[in-house]
């Protein structure tokens, strides 16, 4: 957790006060004004979108108008034919044969001169009558037939006993001879269908280029399909409409009752208005990108606005601050000076208040630390060296060497072979105490040792303490002070093992890596101790004087991190540790 944090503090001290301002700067504007703009730009699209369908719907509606009065005029044309009373006379008279022949010749020239009339009214128009009187028609099959040649769409509708209709168009031979596509209007004559004995029908015949052209001149800015339907078929469409997907959209006429249509990846949006009294739709069909391609341009043109704007703040923000981070960056390259042992360094005082008040606390600080450094230095030092020296040294027995050879000559002579291998171990473990000076040895000679130790200790208890180590081999070689597991392993047996009846017992040495660090582990299975005394061990005095030596040479060699601790102390025994870096350069310093 703290080389995490450690971590993302370096990470965090990458950047520079300049950099940290510039986003700052970009944040405290861009986001607010990406914000701002992502919320106009949908509300502008939406109200752009709905204006533009209220002016197409508009427009739909004109056409609507247009398409229904065209055609409401040439059902009036129809209805003054078949509602004129000089014409119903005649055919009510000639239907009980009732006309002369001067009267048929009076009633055909009535009727050729009105329809005549009607069409000089309207060029577009062409008028046919079916007649049910016989005696009223004569050899022309242009304006005038009969009941039985009457096309059979007029038949369904008129025989159904509709008195009025209006058709889709039918290609049929027009005059010059060619074949058109007419919308046929059709009245009945005096309103009476056929199955009650109408009089006859009179038929208007609509070129489709007359209502094509008033989809044409439908007023929308915008590329559509426009088409008029009957739920059925689409019978009327703009020239430029796409017939794919006018049959996309009435495959399922469900879907022009919604807003927006959906076709080959794009969208549409859907405008429907019924013609009123016939039962067709007049639709139109709008690629919704269309409508909203100058709503896409101001949003592109609002956003570079945004850019804009940010990137002057921006500059604005660095050329007000850039006199600021000089002056700091100017502090900070001090103070790494001062890191890399220039101490008693001065920064002149220049800039405005509150950068000058740092500059006057950096150099105070630095002399401050000069100040320190020459008065503690030394002192440290040698104190470090003499606390050390007295830790190693505190039996400096050079004369025991001499001693220990004539008294082990003397038990040779006397053949006392025991008393000999004794005195000999004794010897060796003195030699491995007091070394050749050196502080640092390898784990593997510290474990030697505590073996002699451990050898004396069972001479004396009777071999009554049984001691395991557990060390790795790769651990053999980590350089590590000397004289930091003997007194462990005596506290364990005297305050342990010692206090056990009968007093025998157990003592196991381990040694482990956790990442750069070595720890050891004293374990033994005594008595253990009280909670109180576990608490205060590591500062006491006394009895655990070896211990607290132990503990304070590791942390005046190695650093506070490092040291003692216990992990556990109760009637099953006692366990401690010791936590000092794996640093193979020690070697190299001692």
């Amino acid at each position: 957790m703290k080389q995490e944090a450690a971590s993302a503090a370096a990470q965090h001290g990458k950047y520079s006060l300049r950099q940290k301002v510039i986003a700052f700067v970009l944040v405290m504007i861009l986001l607010p004004s990406v914000l701002i703009w992502a919320f106009s730009n949908f509300i502008f699209i939406r109200i752009n979108e709905n204006t533009a369908r209220r002016n197409m719907a508009s427009a739909l509606q004109q056409t609507e108008i247009i398409l229904r009065n065209h055609i409401e005029s040439v059902q009036t044309f129809c209805e003054f034919i078949a509602f004129d009373p000089t014409l119903v006379s005649y055919l009510r008279r000639a239907r009980y044969q009732w006309l002369s022949k001067a009267e048929v010749i009076d009633c055909l020239t009535y009727l050729t001169h009105m329809i005549d009339n009607l069409q000089n009214m309207n060029s577009q128009l062409r008028f046919s009558l079916y007649l049910n009187q016989p005696v009223l028609l004569t050899g022309e099959r242009v304006r005038f037939f009969g009941f039985s040649e009457m096309p059979a769409d007029i038949m369904a509708i008129y025989a159904d006993g509709a008195t009025k209709g209006f058709l889709p168009p039918v290609t049929k031979p027009v005059f010059p001879l060619r074949e058109r596509n007419l919308y046929t209007v059709m009245q009945s004559v005096s309103g009476i269908p056929l199955k009650q004995g109408s009089l006859g029908l009179v038929v208007a015949s609509i070129d489709s280029d007359v209502m094509e052209q008033i989809l044409q001149d439908l007023r929308i800015s915008y590329s559509a399909t426009v088409f008029v339907h009957d739920n059925k078929q689409a019978f009327l469409k703009r020239t430029d409409s796409d017939d794919a997907l006018i049959r996309h959209a009435l495959s399922d006429v469900g879907r022009l009752t919604e807003n927006v249509l959906q076709y080959d990846g794009t969208d549409y949006l859907v405008l429907a208005e019924p013609i009123k009294g016939i039962g067709w739709t007049l639709v139109a069909l709008v690629p919704r990108n269309a409508v909203l391609q100058s709503s896409y341009q101001t949003a592109v043109l609002s956003l570079l606005f945004s850019i804009l704007f940010a990137f002057i703040a921006v500059a604005v923000a660095l050329i007000y601050f850039s006199r600021i981070t000089r002056r700091l960056g100017e502090l900070s390259d001090h103070l790494r000076f001062v890191e890399n042992g220039d101490y008693g360094r001065q920064v002149p005082l220049a800039g405005d208040r509150e950068i000058r008040s740092l500059q006057a606390s950096f150099n105070s600080m630095s002399r401050t630390i000069r100040d320190l450094i020459n008065e503690r230095y030394r002192t440290q030092v040698l104190l470090q060296y003499s606390e050390l020296k007295a830790l190693e040294n505190q039996i400096k027995p050079h004369f025991l060497y001499n001693i220990m050879d004539v008294i082990k000559f003397k038990a040779m002579r006397a053949g006392a072979a025991e008393v000999v291998t004794q005195i000999d171990i004794l010897a060796r473990f003195f030699r491995s105490t007091l070394g050749t000076g050196n502080r640092i040895i390898s784990l593997d000679e510290e474990m030697r040792h505590i073996a002699l130790y451990m050898q004396l200790q069972n001479y004396r208890y009777g071999d009554a303490i049984e001691f395991v180590k557990d060390v790795p081999p790769e651990l053999a070689t980590v350089p590590m002070l000397r004289f930091l597991l003997q007194p462990l392993v005596e506290n364990a047996i005297v305050h342990g093992i010692q206090q056990k009846t009968p007093p025998r017992g157990r003592i196991e040495i381990a040694a482990r890596q956790e990442q750069d660090d070595l720890v050891l582990t004293v374990t033994d299975d005594g008595t253990g101790m009280p909670p109180e005394m576990l608490e205060k061990i590591l500062v006491a005095k006394g009895r655990v004087y070896g211990v607290q030596n132990v503990h304070q040479r590791v942390q005046v060699f190695y650093g506070d991190r490092y040291g003692l601790s216990y992990i556990y102390s109760n009637a099953t025994g006692t366990c401690v540790a010791i936590r000092i870096p794996i640093d193979y350069s020690a070697y190299e310093s001692t």
